[in-house]
């Protein structure tokens, strides 16, 4: 057993030194290359005084120098902080100053926007310093003007020596600091240890036999924790990562072949990727030969859609996967062994992961029984340890188990609701701040969403609840394969739900996203108000 999660990578450059560790798009590194440069970049950053668990930030867009960055800042038993160098830099800005990055890495795409983000800091915060891993000349001297601290290239750290350095990190110490979204609006830092991570890889890898052979995908954004299945996995076990260009997602076709030509195995990512491949109609049994393992994850997956998927390759492991940032990726797993045929119903999000427990607890605190409704709670080894610089936040949803109150056992209160099925299964019904009161129902919208959903015109859908109107309105905005208005989608779903739950339709192009590829439920919201404000 592996103590800290560069070990994976390293025991496998031991193993198949010459063996492609990862590729993007023209570009092959071997384990042995990736070795050497990480190791150099290691050095440089104990050369230039950076202090063990240090948080080290990066605004890379997803290359091989992002991977280069993760095993280093690894290496120099620090711990990594990805910033998405899409997001505005009003954002990055807060996750900066809330985690205080001793240095950050760029390159030369990111470099300006990297700059913008340092320059808004408040006047009291510390500089980081700056690393601008690129081999291409810039004008050293005027953007160390602009930055007016400490700043570096890739030039110096090729100077240092490619040996490994030892480590003095525990398992307990953190490895990264993922930042989602808040509901302030302030970002929050989910804080992941080495022991977190080690603990689900030990049990993802030989479950789905995960081996050298196989060829991985990353298809999230390295500020997403899928990225954490995807490199993690393919590092202990000495296999090949490629890394999947995010244009690729506006051309299914090209995302098949991509597939295809790359021979990946190995697939995890959002559902709507999926979706979106399915509806296009490209899809047919001789297709992605190799893909044998497909995890949809991080939202539900539209069961039309997965059907579809399944009907065409009965022969690929569909594994329906759920988890929240803070339980290091995943807590809870359904193996789907057969198509589903009533497709108004969710899949279930399963049982319990081997290396963690789960359990619902009814509003009154006692354990729910198959077909109650609960709050999902996490415990295990992979639990994060909480919030970083956020003790409040940390305290609400990092809490002593209810059921065991006597004992310092510390579990994760999602906020999810969830559904016991007779077979020992769970059903994701939504989250509990989804869940409304309206016209003296209590509804949940991922029910009306999934509604929505199961209709062959909808392509996708989300419900939003406004509460700009006196008594509150549901609002359901609906992106559609073909054409359909708004009456006859209500008339549909009137077949599915009660008269009370069929929301207004408003009919859109496409549905906005995160950068992290879910819908992005606070921009529909925030939208919808604006648009509607004055007409209150």
């Amino acid at each position: 057993m592996v103590r800290l999660i560069q070990e994976y990578f390293m025991k496998s450059a031991q193993l198949f030194p010459n063996q492609v560790a990862v590729n993007f798009k023209e570009e092959n590194i071997t384990y042995t290359e990736l070795h050497a440069y990480s190791n150099k970049l290691a050095h440089f950053l104990i050369h230039i005084g950076i202090q063990q668990n240090s948080r080290i930030a990066f605004c890379l867009h997803k290359s091989l120098h992002s991977i280069k960055s993760v095993l280093g800042i690894l290496k120099a038993d620090c711990c990594y902080v990805p910033l998405d160098p899409h997001s505005p830099p009003e954002r990055l800005q807060q996750i900066v100053e809330d985690c205080s990055p001793a240095v950050v890495l760029c390159d030369t795409a990111t470099l300006d926007h990297t700059l913008s983000i340092l320059q808004r800091r408040n006047g009291d915060s510390p500089l980081p310093k700056l690393i601008v891993l690129s081999p291409q000349d810039f004008n050293t001297k005027r953007y160390q003007k602009e930055h007016q601290g400490e700043l570096y290239t890739e030039e110096a750290v090729l100077q240092q020596p490619e040996t490994p350095r030892p480590f003095e990190n525990k398992g307990s110490d953190l490895a990264y600091i993922i930042y989602t979204s808040g509901s302030t609006g302030k970002p929050k830092g989910v804080m992941i240890t080495h022991a977190n991570v080690i603990s689900f890889i030990e049990w993802v890898v030989p479950k789905f036999h995960i081996a050298r052979e196989d060829i991985l995908s990353n298809h999230a954004p390295m500020h997403f924790d899928l990225s954490t299945f995807d490199m993690y996995s393919t590092f202990k076990s000495g296999a090949r990562l490629v890394l999947v260009p995010p244009e690729l997602n506006s051309f299914p076709e090209r995302l098949v072949q991509f597939m295809e030509q790359k021979e990946i195995s190995v697939w995890m990512s959002v559902p709507s990727i999926l979706t979106y491949i399915a509806k296009v109609d490209i899809l047919n049994p001789t297709r992605i030969p190799q893909l044998r393992l497909i995890i949809p994850t991080g939202e539900v997956f539209p069961t039309p859609f997965l059907a579809q998927w399944m009907n065409l390759f009965p022969q690929k492991t569909f594994v329906n996967m759920f988890g929240p940032t803070e339980t290091t990726v995943e807590c809870t797993y359904y193996i789907i062994d057969k198509v589903p045929t009533d497709l108004s119903l969710n899949i279930p999000i399963g049982k319990a992961c081997d290396h963690l427990e789960v359990f619902a607890l009814k509003e009154d605190g006692t354990i729910a029984g198959v077909g109650e409704l609960g709050e999902l709670y996490v415990r295990g080894l992979s639990v994060s340890p909480g919030y970083w610089n956020n003790q409040q936040k940390t305290e609400e949803h990092f809490v002593k188990n209810p059921l065991f109150s006597n004992l310092n056992d510390k579990v994760y209160w999602s906020g999810d609701l969830v559904q016991l099925q007779e077979d020992g299964n769970y059903l994701f019904k939504g989250r509990k701040d989804h869940q409304i009161k309206y016209m003296g129902h209590r509804i949940e919208l991922g029910e009306i969403e999934a509604a929505l959903q199961s209709l062959p015109t909808v392509r996708e859908a989300i419900v939003i609840f406004s509460k700009i109107h006196e008594a509150g309105k549901l609002v359901a905005y609906v992106a559609l394969s073909k054409s359909m208005d708004h009456a006859q989608i209500q008339e549909e779903l009137s077949t599915l739900l009660p008269k009370y739950m069929i929301p207004e339709i408003k009919i859109v192009e496409k549905l906005p996203r995160t950068t992290t590829g879910k819908i992005d439920r606070m921009k529909v919201n925030e939208d919808y108000e604006k648009t509607n404000f004055n007409n209150r």
